[in-house]
């Protein structure tokens, strides 16, 4: 299969699975399970030391945080996966300020337990700017401890966008990470509807200069 091809069956099944998803409701049912309620008392904060993941990119290149911090500072925000509508709007507040977080000297960069194929198609059907990297196998968000089982209804989303992969979600956190690796910023919450605010950490990333 080609990788036009590929793009195109991806595209469509997220498209897919949007309109399902806001329709009959799965999303407004959803209430934090304890095991995100754990995540969240176990989760990086301001202070911490980030640990020095690995993640792939959608052209599905292996990159350090270490390595994307040689450029200067990074907000790295979790977010579940493509399909989730509230992710897709708080990613597009950031991208929105992308022109003010490059002139701070800040990478910005999106990480959910997706594909590359699938997180490429969110990419360009969103016409990002920010970076959008897959954490196949939930590693970097287990690294940060914001992981946490999945609710069982969430299961055939996350086979789809995520293969074999573990049936893991990352909480909505987002960091801003100094060159150090020191996490100057943290919002972190076990309620997916509350997402940090892209002026919130853009402030933080200014602070740090």
């Amino acid at each position: 299969m080609t990788r036009n091809r590929s793009i195109a069956l991806v595209a469509g099944l997220v498209a897919g699975l949007a309109a399902p998803l806001t329709a009959a409701g799965t999303l407004s049912s959803f209430e934090p399970a304890p095991t995100a309620e754990a995540a969240a008392e176990s989760a990086k904060r301001t202070g911490d030391t980030a640990p020095d993941v690995t993640l792939t990119n959608t052209d599905g290149e292996r990159v350090t945080l270490g390595t994307l911090l040689e450029d200067g500072p990074v907000v790295m925000i979790f977010y579940r996966g493509s399909w989730c509508p509230i992710c897709n709007g708080s990613l597009k507040k950031f991208d929105k300020l992308h022109s003010e977080f490059e002139s701070a000297g800040a990478t910005v960069i999106g990480v959910a337990p997706e594909l590359p194929a699938s997180a490429l198609a969110f990419e360009e059907k969103n016409g990002f700017r920010l970076g959008i990297y897959s954490d196949v196998g939930s590693e970097a968000a287990q690294a940060f401890g914001v992981s946490y089982e999945a609710p069982s209804n969430y299961a055939r989303f996350l086979r789809q966008a995520n293969g074999d992969g573990p049936l893991q979600l990352p909480l909505g956190v987002t960091y801003v990470i100094n060159t150090d690796r020191t996490i100057s910023w943290s919002f972190v919450e076990d309620n997916y509807r509350k997402r940090a605010k892209a002026k919130d950490a853009l402030e933080a990333v200014e602070s740090i200069n």
